[in-house]
């Protein structure tokens, strides 16, 4: 059988055996690399998205916010932090105070999200993730710092006195807005433009004043020690606490994100599959005109003794060989190109945008898996019907004028 296989690939696949059965071959070979650097750096592209989004999203904002139903204040802040710490798998526990408010400078006002919390909590949780484009962050009690969205907006530089505007209910005669004079320390960005357009942090001290919460906090912001267990660590915490306090983890918080990366997941990779798939297509129409081009051959191999299955494995490997070779070369060429891009960054996008400056790509071991078995299990089955056909050829009808 060694001696029959070995024979029929001389004659049949051999250099000297044609021209155009080398193109074509070449030309499938090509089609199914193409195809497969396609679906590699498109699924590459998405992971990388998706890793880089959530490698921000868990460095820019705290792991888990516990907070209440109870106009999402905790009036004994005490006994709740008393209760987190006893959870070993919080690192960090930061008390915060949020709400809307109105920031005015003497050329435009801006709604923003103001965020108080203690200087030295800021700098352990927030600080790290944002980048101070000038001044410094927040240190006295009248001081902010400014998202650079919100500073455009406002027109307003490090060191200019602004006005924080609190409206509680309908303003009116008998319900004045309530104005807190304050200076820009500094103005950060984050990289996240929904972010910087919004948001300004301030002392603690500041917050509940102007909020007028007293002693109390809008809630705790956790760091743990592993952020991907933070669903399991919010229930544990619920458990604890009960009623009426609940807590937001940081893909709950960030929900719209990841729906909107989810949905684009799907039909991106089912059009770049179809890519795929149109290459896997073109091997069995290039398995098809070589048995045509070689039915001569095929006919003697059979007269001379091999059979009809030698015949039709014959084929069947050698579409896996095809298959191999273009997935190969497909998966080296995009495994490349992901490390050019992530070392020299050539491709660039809009970070105001997609939260990043350069395009990632992350091809894992799991997506070469799938593409592999994947591309594998596609060039058998394309390889299929060229070898029933080749090994149906009668070499009585071929060779009968010979």
């Amino acid at each position: 059988m060694q001696f029959e296989l070995f024979l029929a690939r001389r004659s049949l696949f051999r250099r000297q055996s044609g021209r155009f059965v080398g193109f074509i071959r070449l030309l499938a070979i090509t089609g199914l690399s193409i195809g497969t650097i396609a679906l590699s750096l498109t699924a590459g592209i998405l992971n990388g998205f998706e890793k880089n989004l959530i490698e921000k999203i868990t460095g820019f904002d705290a792991h888990i916010r516990s907070t209440s139903l109870n106009h999402y204040r905790l009036k004994t802040p005490e006994k709740i932090r008393e209760k987190l710490e006893t959870v070993s798998e919080i690192q960090s526990i930061a008390p915060y105070a949020s709400q809307e408010a109105m920031l005015k400078s003497q050329f435009e006002t801006e709604g923003i999200l103001l965020e108080g919390m203690l200087p030295e909590d800021f700098a352990v949780i927030q600080a790290p993730s944002k980048t101070t484009l000038t001044g410094r962050p927040f240190q006295n009690i009248d001081e902010i710092y400014l998202g650079k969205g919100v500073a455009k907006s406002i027109r307003a530089e490090v060191g200019d006195t602004v006005q924080l505007i609190i409206m509680k209910g309908t303003p009116s005669i008998f319900n004045p807005l309530q104005r807190y004079p304050v200076r820009v320390s500094g103005i950060f960005t984050t990289g996240m433009m929904e972010y910087d357009a919004n948001l300004v942090y301030c002392h603690l001290s500041l917050a509940q004043k102007v909020f007028q919460m007293d002693d109390q906090i809008s809630g705790f912001q956790l760091i743990l020690e592993r952020p991907e267990q933070t669903d399991k660590i919010a229930a544990k915490i619920q458990d604890i606490l009960g009623y009426p306090y609940f807590h937001i983890t940081w893909r709950e918080q960030h929900q719209t994100l990841f729906r909107w990366l989810e949905t684009q997941k799907l039909p991106i990779l089912i059009v770049f599959g179809l890519i795929a798939l149109v290459a896997f297509v073109n091997l069995l129409s290039t398995l098809v005109m070589i048995i045509l081009a070689k039915e001569h051959e095929i006919a003697i191999l059979q007269a001379i003794g091999m059979s009809s299955r030698r015949i039709q494995i014959l084929f069947l490997t050698d579409g896996l060989l095809l298959g191999t070779i273009g997935i190969i070369i497909g998966l080296s060429v995009a495994l490349l190109l992901q490390w050019i891009q992530m070392h020299f960054g050539l491709i660039h996008i809009s970070a105001d945008v997609y939260f990043i400056d350069n395009v990632p790509i992350l091809i894992s071991p799991i997506v070469i898996l799938i593409i592999s078995l994947s591309g594998l299990l596609l060039s058998g089955l394309a390889a299929w019907y060229p070898a029933r056909k080749a090994s149906k050829i009668r070499p009585v009808e071929l060779l009968r004028y010979e």
